[in-house]
């Protein structure tokens, strides 16, 4: 039984050993056949030593970002995203790598695309605030709003009072339902930068959409009523009244944003303040 163990052994550390020359073996190759800028068959040696592995983690990311940049030059996106993963994974530091796979993978590749901005703020650490910005955008983009709070909060450690995160942050917020604390933001940015016209337009927007939710709680609340009377309809026209210095609030931050650039949300909003608080002849302006 000793005399078993001791051969297993044996045969395991020869199966390591040719894996290990084999990884060697193939690398060679894969460059003898890069140096003749034959990237097809380079690309097949540099992937089957990837797939052989070794021990040493620098060597395995240097071979698999060159497998990655073979497969790229061939217009193979698939196979150069899963390689420039592969090195990325085992922290290789060629700033190359990342912005390919971050090119590769920022419009329809959404999980590789967080892993390459994620990593690349462990392993570029002279790009954190960038990489941070772009995963802030894209945890926005995908409605993932807590993650774009706390990424937003991570970039201002970096980049402390930097706008378009106290943006991102509110617009976040804002998602999350947490409204008081986006308006205080969306304040702070106006107070610094008043012709802000992201800042301007979104705030306005969600006055106007905090001002339209009293108004409609009240319409719905009379709409309801089977035989309204005149008493009911007074009563209404009372409780909606109640939003119209919501609605003027609104209409002062709206008016700024389109002072600075029309567009078409701000001139809709503009209309249904001006409507919703009787001014109609201010309303026909923005129909």
């Amino acid at each position: 039984m000793k005399h078993l163990s001791v051969a297993l052994l044996l045969l395991l550390w020869g199966l390591n050993s040719f894996a290990q020359e084999s990884f060697k073996e193939l690398n060679k190759k894969g460059n003898e056949a890069l140096n003749k800028a034959d990237y097809e068959t380079a690309l097949t040696y540099f992937t089957k030593a990837v797939k052989v592995g070794t021990d040493d983690q620098s060597n395995l990311a240097w071979t698999a970002a060159i497998a990655g940049i073979c497969a790229h030059e061939l217009s193979k996106t698939d196979e150069a995203m899963q390689l420039f993963s592969k090195a990325i994974q085992n922290k290789t530091t060629d700033v190359d790598i990342y912005q390919r796979q971050i090119t590769l993978t920022s419009k329809k590749h959404p999980k590789l695309y967080e892993e390459v901005l994620q990593l690349g703020r462990k392993n570029l650490p002279q790009f954190n605030a960038s990489y941070t910005s772009k995963l802030m955008y894209l945890y926005l983009k995908q409605k993932q709003y807590d993650k774009a709070v706390t990424t937003a909060d991570e970039l201002l450690k970096l980049k402390p009072g930097k706008t378009k995160a106290l943006y991102i942050k509110a617009v976040a917020l804002i998602g999350l339902k947490k409204y008081t604390e986006a308006e205080t933001i969306f304040k702070s940015i106006i107070e610094k930068e008043p012709t802000n016209h992201k800042a301007l337009t979104q705030y306005g927007l969600l006055l106007n959409n905090l001002a339209t939710v009293k108004f409609e709680t009240a319409k719905a609340k009379y709409n309801k009523l089977a035989k309204p009377t005149r008493m009911d309809y007074a009563k209404y026209k009372k409780e909606t009244k109640l939003s119209y210095p919501a609605y003027n609030k609104a209409i002062d931050i709206l008016l700024k944003a389109y002072a600075v650039k029309s567009s078409a949300a701000v001139k809709k909003a503009l209309f249904t303040a001006y409507t919703r608080t009787e001014q109609k002849e201010k309303a026909n302006k923005y129909k």
